[in-house]
């Protein structure tokens, strides 16, 4: 898995994986429908985190929504709980795997009845509550949580 590299193929937007050093074909990862954008490696290197995109290309539009799948293309699955009026973009895991951050916007109401306009978020893998880190009126997005190393 570390000696893959993920790859957006520009008229579909599917995501795909192949090895570095060639050889084997690129392994589809995801359905052409989803119109992927982004797309950020698991630190152990079995899932990969990316969000939807429209077919025009458009990513700030309601309904767009993060998502993560293994390597192997199996196991996709949703994981912002965002509702249908508000948008998701780019994310990336924590050092430890535990966590995504991720842009969220459209007028977002929280779990704790807060409501955030264009934020960035972070969520616990395995549960649905989602945490503002930002409060500005800029556009917050497309975060980068790093490596974790000192």
């Amino acid at each position: 898995t570390a000696r893959q590299q993920l790859q957006l193929f520009a008229l579909h937007q599917a995501l795909f994986v192949e090895p570095l050093n060639g050889g084997a074909a690129p392994i589809r990862l995801t359905p052409w429908r989803m119109q992927v954008a982004g797309a950020d490696w698991s630190p152990d290197g079995t899932h990969v985190l990316f969000n939807s995109r429209t077919p025009q290309g458009d990513i700030m539009v309601p309904g767009l929504a993060i998502y993560e799948v293994r390597d192997d293309g199996t196991g996709l699955r949703k994981l912002s709980p965002l509702p249908p009026s508000s948008w998701a973009i780019s994310g990336s895991y924590s050092p430890d795997g535990k966590w995504i951050v991720y842009g969220a916007g459209r007028d977002v109401t929280l779990n704790s009845g807060r409501t955030i306009h264009r934020d960035l978020v972070i969520q616990r893998l395995g549960t649905t509550q989602v945490t503002p880190i930002t409060n500005s009126l800029e556009l917050d997005g497309w975060p980068s949580w790093g490596s974790g190393a000192h």
